[in-house]
């Protein structure tokens, strides 16, 4: 389990390069690094000899997450479509808001009402919205003070349900609810 882990944070460190769009030249893999493909290994403690680094590079090209193409006469490793989906199984994970030092008063209420044929979307996005800190107000509606826009779009394209979820910025949800929340978030 725990080498299976390793490999994942591995595969997913290889796709976070070739996503950042680093390409990595074929011919400096293994025999000698580039500097930067050097420093990222060094920093995630991986040997370049890595039987680890080779198979999931070899793994990431069978799953066409990877490809080879030729620029200038030489060959470089550069990360596919697929492979920018399979990264974003990645960042999901790392998702967090930033917390503001000061509140602007506002409540961000996320409200879907997703199909049942997408019952596995439905439940990764409330798994997810609790995860990051959103308070589960009612089955289908949950309150965070942040602003959070662009995560909650992201976390709608990730699963996929993007036209059934709403996001609305509202300024009072009532007394009973704001003070509830206030408690909750810590925001006296």
């Amino acid at each position: 389990m725990r080498q299976s882990i390793r490999k994942s944070i591995l595969m997913g460190n290889i796709l976070k390069i070739l996503g950042a769009g680093v390409l990595i030249p074929v011919v400096l893999l293994f025999p000698g690094m580039s500097i930067l493909l050097k420093e990222f290994m060094k920093r995630e403690k991986i040997e370049k000899s890595s039987r680890n680094f080779k198979m999931m590079i070899k793994k990431a090209k069978n799953r066409k997450l990877i490809k080879i193409v030729q620029k200038d006469g030489e060959e470089f490793l550069e990360i596919t479509k697929l492979g920018r989906k399979e990264l974003l199984k990645y960042n999901i994970d790392e998702l967090k808001i930033e917390i503001p030092k000061v509140w602007d008063k506002k409540w961000r209420m996320v409200i879907f009402d997703i199909p049942e044929k997408f019952r596995e979307g439905r439940v990764a996005l409330s798994k997810k919205l609790k995860e990051i800190g959103f308070f589960p107000l009612q089955k289908s509606v949950f309150v965070y003070p942040y602003e959070c826009d662009n995560e909650i779009d992201f976390i709608r394209e990730f699963f996929d349900v993007k036209k059934y979820v709403i996001l609305l910025n509202v300024l009072t949800l009532g007394e009973y609810y704001d003070l509830i929340l206030k408690q909750h978030f810590d925001l006296f």
